[in-house]
């Protein structure tokens, strides 16, 4: 199945069961699984959500059962028995009970939650639970509709951002993530400043975006992230700068006026931009940036008004795999028909051991329109991959 769900009904002897998401809750009641002895769960993300007053108790009707979890986990207030988790990732659990013969689980860890009670500061204490900021040796959960902004270096141990409610998490600042950074389905993780790493994976999975914050006419914010073991961009999932570059009328490549206008013209980046139909529009801008190392956001289309951004910048350095089935993007903004033109295409570097999966990387400009001329598309950005792996 790709969906299991269960909100407060106790099942006894569940056997075999392969999903793409499990979601077990306990809000409206105390919630036993049990699962027939030997049998095995094999789960992408999983998602065991009991509550302070009603955990839920994981039990086997017998020797231990088997849960493989192949993505990424959310686990809190379980009472776990009997469960070999030794097929799959490592399962945190927070707040939980080891009620023993449990394997490839973690009741032990440091866990901070954020709640934002008293501002959007990474360094309050009072907006974390328990109160207190962060540490290198603490794993971070960030669950909250309130914005978390970390505008000063910070080191932490493991981040997990919008399990259940929909999450903004800004950085402002160089972050160092000793172990995993997993952006879960309602989680949105923007990283603005170079300096950023991760010591072990980074998994965007379904629904989780990846992004850098927007640029107007400069380039300030752009997305840059070392990770030391391998990414994964699952389906549905994206690390995105579309849009983030320079707005319209900025950037080199913007188009140059002809007559003090620069509309219907289109901006240029990696790829030339074009002009339009209409003779008393703009001409292209040069072309621009490196081929083997693109880092420069894609320019402003020519226009009337400040929209028709460019693509952004991403910059990704990472030791092992890189898997993408869903989308890792630069692209420029398109015409919005109003005499403007597309934005050109942003910048994608991409150094990993090797590149696998069935989705798509690209950084291409923006569409064109016809309003009664021609409003063209945008130029293409760059994009560059090289592959450190052997047999690359």
């Amino acid at each position: 199945v790709d969906y299991y769900r269960d909100h407060s009904l106790s099942v006894v002897g569940q056997g075999n069961l392969t999903a793409g998401e499990v979601r077990i809750y306990s809000d409206g009641g105390a919630v036993t699984q049990t699962v027939a002895a030997g049998a095995t769960w094999t789960v992408r993300e999983l998602f065991l959500l009991g509550t302070s007053s009603n955990a839920i108790s994981l039990r086997s009707t017998g020797v231990a059962w088997n849960l493989n979890v192949t993505g990424n986990s959310y686990v809190k207030y379980v009472d776990a028995q009997s469960n070999n988790a030794s097929g799959g990732e490592r399962i945190y659990a927070m707040a939980s009970i080891d009620s023993g013969g449990n394997v490839n689980w973690d009741f032990g860890s440091t866990w901070a939650q954020w709640r934002g009670d008293t501002s959007t500061d990474f360094n309050t204490g009072s907006n974390w639970d328990p109160p207190g900021v962060p540490g290198g040796s603490t794993r971070v959960l960030v669950d909250d509709a309130t914005e978390l902004v970390v505008a000063s270096p910070a080191s932490i141990r493991a981040l997990l951002v919008g399990g259940e409610i929909p999450s903004l998490m800004t950085v402002n600042a160089a972050l160092t993530v000793a172990e995993s950074v997993a952006v879960m389905r309602y989680g949105r993780l923007v990283l603005n400043r170079p300096g950023n790493a991760a010591g072990g994976d980074v998994e965007v999975m379904e629904g989780g975006v990846l992004q850098h914050g927007s640029n107007t006419t400069a380039e300030v914010n752009k997305l840059d992230l070392t990770v030391g073991a391998g990414l994964t961009v699952y389906s549905n999932g994206q690390i995105t700068a579309a849009g983030l570059g320079y707005r319209g009328n900025n950037g080199p490549g913007t188009p140059i006026p002809n007559a003090g206008t620069r509309y219907r013209c289109s901006a240029s980046h990696g790829g030339m931009g074009s002009r339009g139909t209409d003779s008393s529009g703009g001409f292209p801008g040069p072309t621009y940036g490196s081929i083997v190392s693109p880092t420069n956001l894609g320019s402003g289309g020519g226009l009337y008004a400040a929209f028709c951004e460019g693509g952004g910048a991403v910059k990704l350095v990472v030791s092992g795999q890189t898997t993408v089935d869903g989308l890792i993007c630069a692209d420029g903004t398109n015409s919005m028909g109003i005499a403007d033109s597309g934005g050109a295409g942003g910048s994608i570097w991409l150094t990993t051991s090797n590149l696998v999966g069935n989705g798509t990387v690209r950084a291409s400009g923006g569409a064109g329109y016809w309003d009664g001329y021609a409003c063209p598309g945008g130029g293409g950005g760059r994009v560059a991959v090289t592959l450190t792996g052997v047999g690359r």
